[in-house]
């Protein structure tokens, strides 16, 4: 859970960077980013292994008994995952990693938004918190809106795309949900939730694969029962991904339907 929690939080962050970036920005603010981008990276290899080894391949282990090479499968990667979360251990306690935390604090306490030069930023940040957000949720919004308007005919790649766009969403939603109706806000981020679900399986179809890839090539084709489970976990996954998709243009519908709340 510790890594799953810091990777949220690591794109939190990098969230209400650009939510707020039409009055928040600076050089510093650019550079603290690209560093919470590389921490949650590592963060998230870790993370990655963790659910393939324990909810997909691990689960698909314990629903199959009689295939041995799913147990041999899930145990190779639990290896896997322990290896990493000792890299993520070190790393958390490096110079690199312990610097990033010292500037986020420091960027906070001494305003580091601010920029001498910019004679404009202080009356964009004297902005109603209301402008702001019906801005920045427009735009979020703007893009959902144009990539889930021919969700039907979307490649893996604008999938992947959509489902970026979808989380930015969600997080100014919740950035901003304090200053409008809790009852509006509720309900678009019910139906907001469950799409982002599905984008979620066809994710972790997409990282199965990756992973599955990484393993037969250590492999090198020597053990058969595991990579019969590798061909069994990717269909499983794939399949499922697929089914989940099959809903995925009618919670758009009533995502869309829940009405911008904003306006």
């Amino acid at each position: 859970e510790g890594p799953h929690q810091l990777r949220i939080g690591l794109r939190r962050l990098r969230s209400a960077f650009s939510v707020y970036s039409p009055v928040l920005t600076s050089p510093e603010m650019d550079r603290l980013s690209r560093e919470a981008k590389w921490l949650g990276q590592e963060v998230g290899r870790l993370r990655d292994l963790d659910v393939v080894a324990k909810d997909i391949v691990g689960r698909e282990a314990r629903l199959n008994p009689d295939e041995p090479g799913l147990s041999a499968l899930a145990e190779a990667l639990a290896q896997q995952a322990a290896q990493q979360r000792e890299h993520v251990r070190t790393l958390l306690v490096s110079p690199r990693a312990q610097s990033f935390l010292i500037a986020l604090a420091r960027f906070e306490e001494t305003r580091g938004w601010l920029v001498a030069e910019d004679f404009e930023q202080t009356e964009r940040l004297a902005m109603p918190a209301l402008r702001l957000s019906r801005r920045s949720l427009k735009k979020c919004w703007k893009k959902v809106d144009r990539l889930a308007q021919h969700l039907e005919q979307l490649n893996a790649e604008q999938r992947h795309e959509l489902r970026k766009e979808l989380k930015k969403l969600r997080y100014a939603t919740e950035f901003f949900s304090p200053i409008y109706s809790a009852k509006q806000v509720r309900k678009f981020l019910k139906s907001l939730k469950m799409l982002q679900a599905v984008f979620g399986d066809l994710n972790d179809a997409v990282t199965v694969k990756a992973i599955m890839a990484e393993e037969t090539n250590r492999l090198d084709g020597r053990d058969a029962g595991v990579q019969r489970a590798i061909g069994w976990v990717i269909g499983a996954s794939q399949t499922r991904a697929e089914f989940g998709w099959n809903m995925a243009k009618d919670l758009w519908r009533d995502l869309d339907q829940a009405r911008p709340f904003w306006k």
